[in-house]
């Protein structure tokens, strides 16, 4: 799940007007004069009017909008009137339902009133681009404007992963000069407060004391240090948020090389970086390594790609470098990668499935964590869902094979103990021609026949297992087709 957020930035503006408009004052940014205040996740029912009204007093007042990190929404206005909308990532915003145009022109022409001004031209530069992550060209118009939002170095930074549902793990210590040998680089005064000792790079941990390239904070800005050349910054950027998005780019790009050879990829011709980022790839919900895995999707130099390594000397196939190139390339490599490791996983054993059934929907107490009462998932359920909540079981249909245990290609999720019977569930998905990668999922492997049907029992799994024919042959992949193909609901 990506960002949801709307937020406002109004010249002048109080706290007690802006809690009057029914947003909350965040405080003013870096530049004098302009307060920030949030509005919530969703948008409200008229951005527009609420930014009109917020321009009132002060004279100026901008509103953004950002929907799940897939697109954005601007609107301006002065002295209590609208002036101009803005759309980001406009094709995502259509497919869900916002219809907008960008009045690229008012919008410059509002911007004289802003600390900086804008020209059509360059507008028009951000609204044009393909922003992976909408926020960041919000982001991007606004610190041309001169309005960045308020940015810490010390606290903002890579998200903590989860340990338990709903918690977080206890912060480190932050990091100091001398933990990740700092001393010696020319204008370096801190590094981040996220950066721990280590960093790492593919599957492997890499100490900031040995790592080449250093991140950190200088007096005004923000910057990446070079041990071979130890006496100033080798790239700095505006301590802004959109300062920090650009150097994790600069500074992923100087580690690529480092990447490449850990995850075995300097074979492939023209591949300058993988687009997975970690050293995994998650194939019908079991973990590849991507040393392991046949087809993998990159960047190259002005285009993404697939590129093959039984056939490394260039990309098999090419993509635009757009965010939307990415997710194709990507999606081409998990159905190639599919297809092949499926269909040499050999079957000799067991082969058993149950069909499709209705989906029903039951209270959350007396469905899938119904008989799991001390676990972990539980408890957090009993206390953020009331008791009236419910879950809508699985249709299937679910497949149980008999195969030698692989710790090549493991269940990316192990929710059984380990063991030579695989579950595999149908994901059913309300989207016509979706590929077969993105509808099977492992529920992993158990020690016996009983245990992996008793966990699909215990996902409200219904009907009667039967064989697999003898006529089907024993891969995973003709498997899982014949099993989709002759499986209505029962």
């Amino acid at each position: 799940m990506g960002f949801f957020g709307c937020w406002l930035i109004v010249k002048g503006g109080t706290e007690e007007g802006l809690r009057k408009l029914g947003v909350e004052p965040a405080g003013e940014g870096p530049t004098p004069g302009w307060t920030f205040a949030g509005a919530g996740r969703d948008l409200p029912k008229d951005l527009v009017g609420l930014v009109a009204r917020s321009s009132a007093d002060g004279g100026a007042a901008l509103g953004a909008y950002v929907f799940d990190s897939d697109w954005g929404y601007v609107a301006a206005a002065r002295d209590g009137q609208p002036v101009a909308e803005l759309l980001l990532n406009p094709e995502s915003a259509r497919s869900e339902g916002m219809a907008k145009e960008s009045d690229v022109d008012s919008f410059s022409r509002w911007s004289e009133a802003a600390p900086q001004q804008v020209s059509p031209a360059e507008v028009r530069d951000v609204v044009e681009q393909e922003w992976v992550f909408a926020e960041e060209g919000v982001q991007e118009l606004f610190e041309r404007l001169g309005l960045p939002g308020a940015y810490d170095p010390l606290t903002s930074g890579e998200l903590r992963p989860n340990a338990v549902i709903g918690e977080l793990p206890p912060r480190l210590p932050p990091p100091t000069m001398e933990t990740i040998g700092a001393g010696g680089l020319g204008d370096y005064e801190g590094p981040f407060g996220w950066m721990g000792e280590s960093t790492r790079i593919g599957d492997q941990r890499v100490a900031w004391r040995d790592a080449r390239f250093i991140p950190g904070v200088g007096a005004d800005f923000l910057g990446i240090w070079d041990r071979e050349r130890p006496t100033r910054p080798i790239a700095r950027f505006s301590r802004t948020s959109r300062g920090e998005g650009r150097r994790v780019e600069a500074l992923r790009a100087l580690k690529a090389p480092e990447l490449r050879r850990i995850l075995a990829l300097d074979s492939l011709g023209g591949l300058v970086l993988p687009l997975e980022l970690g050293a995994e790839m998650s194939v019908a919900e079991r973990s590849l390594s991507i040393r392991e895995a046949r087809f993998v999707a990159g960047r190259g130099e002005g285009f993404v790609g697939v590129w093959d390594r039984d056939n490394p000397g260039e990309p098999i196939e090419r993509f635009p470098d757009t965010w939307s190139g990415e997710i194709t390339a990507d999606q081409r490599a998990l159905e190639l990668l599919f297809e092949f490791e499926t269909s040499q996983k050999r079957l000799n054993g067991v082969r058993i499935f149950l069909p499709r059934v209705e989906s029903r929907r039951l209270p959350w107490r007396a469905g899938l964590v119904g008989g799991r009462s001390g676990s972990r998932l539980r408890r957090f359920l009993e206390d953020h869902l009331p008791s009236s909540s419910h879950i809508i079981t699985p249709t299937g249909p679910w497949i149980l094979t008999e195969e030698e245990e692989d710790p090549r290609w493991s269940p990316r999720i192990p929710r059984g103990p380990g063991g030579r019977w695989y579950l595999y569930q149908f994901h059913e998905v309300p989207y016509r021609d979706v590929p077969a990668h993105l509808t099977i999922l492992c529920h992993g492997s158990f020690p016996s026949m009983t245990e992996a049907k008793d966990a699909a029992n215990w996902w409200n799994a219904g009907g009667t297992w039967a064989e697999v024919p003898e006529s089907v042959p024993r891969d995973l992949l003709s498997t899982t087709r014949w099993v989709s193909d002759h499986t209505p609901k029962s």
